[in-house]
């Protein structure tokens, strides 16, 4: 409606200045003195005019529709072109636009779209040029993103991030090269050498950040390292080789203490100067020990018998060493002990941990015996104080590790067995064997004290029986002090009694005078057992129990029916005495 009235306005003002301007003509025509015929000629050309003229300004809306809806095409390729470059949805007008409205709200989108493109492109290569830095840097392939194309806004998250975890590595590599860059420096001066290669003069000499911190590189570089390591823990283990070589000839020629610590306090380094003046050390040291054979093949041998201690080895085992025995010193001689000792000592590290935990067993039992020794101490609640809980909890410790050290011991001696095809023996027989001997042995030996307990209340029965009880007052407790009875009084009240020694209980016993005997014999030198020196404890060697358990038991019991004689009037020293003597056995 607005539109029509429009029109209608604009059809009165067209009219009234055609009208106006056509008074005007005619006034100007009249003045003139233009004739009637030109006056139609020229209203003609008035009419041309203006019919020129609104067919010109058609012809121009015409072509602004034209260009308009040319643009609105071109607009509308270029917004799916460029969003599908952004990679994003295709962009959808609204509907019920007009023609200018459309071609504004493209040409906005396009314009949108553009400074878009533009900044991701910015952003792109700006991230390029820092990647770039850090592959050239670190030698490694860039993040792929096809030439001139857009980036998406996930290849973008993806390139920086491919940037950080390039840029971490380059800090960590950084790092690395640099830690291990001191080290090598500091290795090279400990082995007292300089770099010898372009690599090793790259990494010495040139700055860190000319360094190609590429994979290759770093490899080359941590095996660098590696190797200068190694030289140093070998030069470190001639050093102490050296130092032991020399302690150990210190030893055998009886240095004195002083000077060996004067030498040692200045030479404590492995550097190669420093093995050289302990090898000269050595040589000299060599040289004295040839001039003093004697002395120094004594202190060898006493360091091998120390060593087979050590190794738990036994006589015959020690025999096989004949030099040992041998009384002409020479440099021969000599030698062998030397490599006696070394090889005891490269048994002792090859078995290293079995030889401990046998230890380390050995010393679990004898707590163990000490405290059942303690358990019969009729003292053993007086004068405690916290001791006897704390012992207590170490007993009940001792018998629970104890089982397991045993099964442990059990598995690695299998496996030193399989592996060697061999038994590994301790003292000369299989230490396993001994430990079933040592338990049987060790339950035989709570069957004696039980019976020996029995025995002496028996005893104590029978001699209150015939002496009358005794009390258990002590004597200072009860006659301390004054009496209400006179002496008269308690003697009268006493009964007499007269004690007649008999032949069974003052002549010394056949049997366990047979008995103490010489029994060294059926010990090895190095007794690993540890039984308790006192009655009623088995002193068991391993070379004891090589034999067979049913043949231990059955002579232990033979001797006991065929020497001992039972008493009821024995007197308490020779029970012990007779304790002492079965123990032995």
């Amino acid at each position: 409606m607005s539109s029509k009235r429009c029109r209608e306005s604009m059809k009165l003002e067209v009219a009234e200045c055609l009208e106006h301007a056509l008074e005007q003509l005619r006034d100007i025509w009249d003045e003139i003195g233009i004739c009637e015929e030109q006056r139609v000629d020229r209203q003609n050309v008035v009419l041309h005019h203006m019919r020129n003229l609104l067919s010109e300004m058609v012809s121009e809306e015409k072509d602004l529709r034209r260009r308009l809806m040319a643009s609105v095409e071109t607009c509308g390729h270029e917004v799916v072109t460029v969003s599908k470059e952004l990679g994003l949805k295709p962009f959808q007008a609204e509907e019920g636009l007009t023609i200018l409205q459309l071609e504004k709200v493209l040409r906005q989108k396009v314009d949108s779209l553009n400074k878009e493109k533009s900044e991701r492109m910015a952003i792109l290569k700006q991230l390029k040029d820092r990647e770039q830095h850090l592959c050239d840097l670190l030698c490694t392939t860039p993040y792929y993103i096809p030439s001139g194309t857009v980036p998406t806004a996930e290849q973008l998250e993806t390139l920086k991030d491919h940037i950080q975890t390039l840029s971490t590595e380059k800090d960590s590599r950084q790092n690395i090269l640099s830690s291990t860059k001191k080290e090598i420096i500091s290795l090279l001066e400990d082995l007292e050498q300089g770099p010898n290669t372009s690599f090793e003069r790259d990494i010495v000499c040139e700055e860190e950040d000319c360094f190609l911190l590429s994979k290759e590189n770093m490899e080359a570089l941590r095996v660098l390292h590696e190797e200068l390591e190694f030289k140093q823990r070998e030069n470190q283990g001639i050093a102490d080789h050296l130092r032991e070589q020399i302690a150990s000839l210190w030893n055998r020629l009886l240095f004195p203490a002083e000077e060996r610590d004067e030498y040692l306090a200045s030479h404590r380094g492995h550097k190669p100067s420093d093995i050289k003046v302990l090898r000269q050390e050595l040589a000299r040291l060599e040289e004295l020990k040839i001039q003093n054979l004697k002395r120094v093949t004594e202190a060898s041998r006493e360091e091998i018998a120390l060593w087979w201690d050590k190794c738990y080895y036994s006589r015959l085992q020690r025999n096989d060493f004949a030099g040992f025995y041998d009384d002409e010193f020479t440099e021969e001689l000599l030698l062998q002990h030397d490599e006696e000792l070394a090889r005891l000592k490269a048994y002792y590290q090859e078995n290293k941990e079995i030889i401990e935990c046998i230890k380390k067993r050995e010393d679990m039992w004898k707590k163990m015996l000490e405290f059942e020794k303690k358990a019969y101490d009729p003292n053993r609640y007086n004068n405690r104080g916290g001791n006897l809980l704390q012992e207590e909890k170490e007993r009940k410790k001792i018998n629970r590790d104890l089982p397991k050290l045993e099964k442990t011991l059990a598995e690695r001696i299998s496996m030193f067995e399989e592996e060697k095809g061999a038994p590994f023996l301790v003292d000369g027989c299989r230490f396993m064997d001994y430990v079933q001997m040592q338990w049987a042995a060790h339950e035989q030996d709570k069957q004696l004290r039980k019976e020996e307990r029995i025995k002496a209340r028996t005893v104590q029965t029978e001699n209150e029986m015939t002496f009358g009880s005794k009390p258990n007052t002590p004597a200072k407790r009860r006659f301390n002090g004054n009496s209400s009875k006179t002496p008269n009084k308690r003697l009268k009240g006493t009964p007499k009694r007269v004690l007649r020694p008999t032949g069974a209980r003052m002549a010394h016993r056949k049997a366990l005078g047979e008995r103490n005997v010489d029994i060294s014999h059926a010990f090895s030198t190095s007794t690993i057992s540890g039984g308790l020196h006192g009655p009623a404890t088995p002193n068991m060697s391993i070379t004891s129990a090589c034999s067979t358990y049913s043949d231990f038991a059955k002579e232990f019991d033979t001797r006991r029916k065929t020497n001992c004689r039972s008493s009821s009037a024995s007197s308490p020293t020779n029970l012990t005495s007779s304790r002492s003597r079965i123990t032995m056995l």
